[in-house]
């Protein structure tokens, strides 16, 4: 690998990698124990969303959908 003045001259193997969340936390990480919370909370929630919002005009985003 040679430097240059714009940059690093070499092969790249991967720009992305195509894994989802899910493969990347174990199956015993406890972010798993609280997602089943938070989804717990947010079903209870929904009822109260959606009498929040209007059915007219443009459609905003719901709160729950910006926590994920």
């Amino acid at each position: 690998m040679n430097l240059m003045m714009r940059g690093i001259k070499g092969k790249i193997d991967a720009m992305f990698v195509y894994l989802s969340p899910e493969a990347l936390v174990s199956p015993d990480h406890p972010l798993r124990r609280i997602r089943k919370m938070v989804d717990q909370a947010r079903a209870e929630l929904t009822m109260g969303f959606d009498r929040m919002y209007s059915h007219k005009n443009r459609p905003s985003i719901p709160p729950e959908k910006l926590l994920f």
